[in-house]
Formats: C-alpha cells, sequence, structure tokens
C-alpha cells in the first residue's frame, strides 16, 4: 500500500484497521446467528411434524373406534335393547357419545338418548338421500365452548324394526367431543395442538380450552388447510399475538387436521441469546468470543441430541400400540405389503394372513369395564408372540382385533396348524378380577394364504378373505378357525384390471 501524506496519516489508518476489525467479525457473526437461526427452525419443525403425525394417528384410530361403538350400538338395538330411560344411566357412564338421536327419512329427531348435553345438529333430506351408509356430520361448538363431531348410520331392516316405537326411523345420529379423541399429550415446554374442522378451520380441539369455537384466521395457516396435504409454516398463532412455528397434518380418515406449535420466542431463544452476547463480544477479546460460541455450540448441541431423541421416540409411537405395545395397523399394513412383494418376484413360497377377533368382548366389558378388557388384551399380545416363528409379525388392527403375517406358509394344512395353535395359545390366557371372578379368552380366527402360485393379490384383499372366514366362525359360536378358499383368478383379475 502507497501512503500518500495527507491522506493515509496514522489515525485514518488506525481507523481504518479498527472498522475493519470491526466490520468483519460483525458480518461474520451476523451470517453465523442467522445460520443458527434456520438450524433451529428446521430442528423444530422437525419436532412439531412428528408430534403431529404421532397426534393426528392416535385421533384417526380414535375416530375409528367410535365409528366401530355406533355400530356396536346398533347391534344392540337389534338384539332388543331399548332406548329409554331403564339403560340411559348405564349408557351414560360408558358410552363415548355426548348424544345420540333416532332421526326419520327426513333427517327429524324422533327420539334422543338423555345422554350429556351436546350440540344437536339438523341434517339435511338432500344430504341423507345421496349418502352411503355412515356419513360424517359437520363439526360444531356446543355451549359451553365444546368442540363436536359425530355421524350418522343409516338403519337396516332389523334395526328400524328394533326402534319402530319411537316413529319411522330411518338412521341413527351420534355425536361426541372431539377432545376425547386425544390422550394426554406432551408437546414440550410452551409447545401446543390445535384441532381443526378442515371446511370451515373451525377450531374444536386445543392444549387449552381459549381458542375452541374460534376460526383459523391466518393466512398460510388457511392456505395449509385449503391445500389438505402436510406443510410447515411459520405465522402467527391462531387466536394468539405471537409468532409461531407450526406443522399442519390432516388426519387421515376424519373431517379433522391438527396444528402443532412452538412459539418463536422459546424456539429461538438460544439463538436471540447468542446473537447479543455476539454483538456485545465486539467490545472484547476475540478468544473469549470464541469461548462464548463453543459453550454456545454445546448448549446446541445437547439440544439436537434431546431433539432427535424426542423425534425417534415419537416415530416409534406413531408405529406401535400403545396398550399392548405391539404394531399398529399402519405398521401391519407395511409389514404385509412388503411380504406379498417378495412372493410376488418368487422370492417367497407363500405367506398366510391371521385374522383374529377376541369372542365376547363386549359381553365382557359391559359386565366389567374397560379395566378388565384391557388386561385381557395385553395378556393375549403376550400370549400370541409365544407362537411367532423368525420372521413372523403380530399387530394389534384395532378393538379387540389383531392379525397375524406368517411367511414361509404354503399350504391349508399348514395354514390350519398355525390356526389351532393360537386357538390352543389364546384359550390358555386367563386372567383374575379383583373380586376372584375368572375370566378366560377365546377367539374367532380366519386365515387367508396366497403363494407364488396365485395371481397378484394386494393386502387389502388378503386381510378382506381372512375377515370374512373370522365372521364364518363366529356366526358357528366362535373358538376356533378357518382356511379361507384363495381368492379365485377372475376376481383377482377384475381388482387388477
Amino acid at each position: 500500500m502507497r501512503i500518500v501524506r495527507g491522506r493515509w496519516t496514522p489515525v485514518r489508518v488506525f481507523a481504518l484497521i479498527v472498522g475493519v476489525a470491526l466490520v468483519l467479525p460483525g458480518i461474520g457473526l451476523w451470517w453465523a446467528s442467522s445460520v443458527v437461526h434456520h438450524a433451529i427452525a428446521r430442528r423444530a419443525a422437525v419436532g412439531n411434524t412428528a408430534i403431529a403425525e404421532a397426534l393426528g394417528a392416535e385421533v384417526a384410530r380414535e375416530y375409528d373406534d367410535r365409528r366401530n361403538e355406533a355400530n356396536n350400538l346398533l347391534v344392540l338395538l337389534a338384539n332388543g335393547a331399548h332406548l329409554g330411560m331403564t339403560v340411559a344411566d348405564p349408557l351414560r357412564l360408558s358410552s363415548p357419545f355426548c348424544r345420540i338421536d333416532v332421526l326419520d327419512v327426513g333427517g327429524r329427531s324422533l327420539h334422543t338418548l338423555p345422554l350429556a348435553s351436546c350440540a344437536a345438529q339438523q341434517v339435511t333430506t338432500a344430504a341423507l338421500a345421496s349418502a352411503a351408509d355412515v356419513v360424517d356430520l359437520p363439526a360444531v361448538v356446543a355451549p359451553g365452548g365444546v368442540g363436536t363431531a359425530g355421524l350418522v348410520v343409516r338403519l337396516n331392516a332389523v334395526e328400524r324394526k328394533a326402534l319402530a316405537r319411537f316413529g319411522p326411523a330411518q338412521w341413527l345420529q351420534v355425536r361426541f367431543p372431539v377432545a376425547a379423541l386425544v390422550t394426554l399429550v406432551d408437546v414440550g415446554h410452551s409447545g401446543t395442538y390445535t384441532i381443526v374442522d378442515e371446511q370451515t378451520g373451525l377450531i374444536l380441539a386445543a392444549t387449552t380450552p381459549a381458542p375452541v369455537g374460534k376460526r383459523i384466521a391466518a393466512p398460510l395457516a388457511l392456505a395449509a388447510l385449503t391445500g389438505k396435504r402436510p406443510a410447515v409454516l411459520q405465522t402467527s398463532a391462531p387466536q394468539l399475538r405471537e409468532s409461531v412455528l407450526s406443522a399442519y397434518q390432516p388426519i387421515a380418515r376424519t373431517p379433522f387436521g391438527v396444528f402443532v406449535s412452538l412459539p418463536t420466542a422459546e424456539a429461538f431463544a438460544d439463538a436471540t441469546r447468542l446473537r447479543h452476547v455476539l454483538f456485545a463480544g465486539f467490545a472484547i477479546l476475540l478468544a473469549l468470543g470464541l469461548a462464548a460460541a463453543g459453550v454456545v455450540a454445546w448448549l446446541l448441541a445437547r439440544r439436537d441430541r434431546a431433539l432427535n431423541a424426542m423425534v425417534g421416540e415419537l416415530r416409534h409411537l406413531a408405529s406401535t400400540d400403545p396398550l399392548t405395545g405391539l404394531p399398529n395397523r399402519a405398521q401391519l399394513m407395511s409389514t404385509l405389503e412388503s411380504g406379498l412383494a417378495l412372493v410376488h418376484r418368487g422370492s417367497l413360497a407363500g405367506l398366510a394372513t391371521v385374522f383374529i377377533d377376541l369372542d365376547g368382548i363386549k359381553s365382557l366389558n359391559d359386565r366389567r369395564g374397560h379395566a378388565i378388557v384391557d388386561r385381557l388384551l395385553v395378556a393375549v399380545a403376550e400370549a400370541l408372540t409365544v407362537v411367532l416363528r423368525v420372521g413372523d409379525t403380530v399387530a394389534r388392527y384395532g378393538g379387540d382385533e389383531f392379525v397375524l403375517v406368517a411367511p414361509g406358509v404354503t399350504s391349508a394344512d399348514e395354514a390350519a396348524q398355525l390356526a389351532d395353535r393360537i386357538c390352543g395359545v389364546i384359550g390358555d390366557v386367563c386372567i383374575t378380577a379383583d373380586d376372584g371372578e375368572l375370566t378366560r379368552a377365546s377367539a374367532s380366527i380366519g386365515v387367508s394364504l396366497v403363494t407364488t402360485d396365485d395371481a397378484p393379490v394386494v393386502a387389502t384383499d388378503l386381510l378382506g378373505v381372512a375377515d370374512s372366514a373370522m365372521y364364518r366362525v363366529k356366526r358357528r359360536g366362535g373358538n376356533g378357525g378357518e382356511v379361507a378358499h384363495p381368492i379365485p383368478r377372475q376376481r383377482r383379475a377384475q381388482v387388477h384390471a
């Protein structure tokens, strides 16, 4: 550098060095804090997404259980149960619904079961005329701020006859609180979840009851609802004056979606403290600044490890049944599809799908309550693991149903032996209630079989054949098994056409 007298004086050179020494570290520190900020945002988004997936799977499973409970109620009606005051109190204690209405052909209420108060919902005649056997009701919020959903089930001839004393009954309408679909969920620190109706944006359940009954107003959140696809966004929390990091997840088989949110003030707390410390470090030695950066990096690494551990645990919960510890339905379908792919490629000689439905669970539940049923389900799950061979998978399909996938089974005789062995193992299960009463388990079992000689088939076909075989056993009195005939090639050709 050529210093020209009068232009590059020592004071100006010193000022230039000091300026460079401050500006360059300042730019570097600003860049580093921005990188940390984005890294934390990505990690928080991954955690929110994992929580949303696990929460969505739980709500979908509980929503399916409500559908099954409605069908069980219809079975009771068809077998002579009466919707009157004589059974109102027992139903009030055990029913998952907060309102049950008998409707005529026009959707008008003929009779209401006196359960806990719940918002009424008028169903239009046009909607009923074009509906399937089960209609999802629009979500509403009852007086008192309880978000409710529900469904309408078409009555068959036997059920209409059972309810004829109320008038020309055609439908059974049930409603239930959305908050009842969610068990206690820990979303970490100040994290929150919000369950909304996808059509209207109405908030039906939340970590705190304050936003229930309000509507999603943030534009990015509305765009996620409209798209009905999983999304990660940074926006304002519904009805809250703070910025949040959110993950949106549509909930399969339901009209709901779930937002899992974490306030940015909490998510970026470490980054904000880091930024303040680093900018204050302009006035101190570089070594002290590097030491502070190292401490913060260690804190971030520890937080990263904690987030990764939480994500791993949530992914495990999303694929596992919380009561029995067995794989859940989603994990079962993945395993079954993988096994079928091996059979179709010729890498596996055969595959058996065993559908297991415990006998008398509804009666046991009515007599003894959920606690005994849960103990029996856990005991049966433990017993089923005894018959597992290497490569076998047993999963809880839902309610009192289990499915076992057994690769390598190639003949009906071998499948029948497997069903007999399972019947024997389940028959040995016996639990003792607090009052000393013994409860012994039994099961109806249907087995479907596919081999390399058969035409390609999908997982739902195998489950359907096994399910039908199981119901034939149950109609014969249960406590037995049946191996279903292979799916006819003509039907398979139609399925895959």
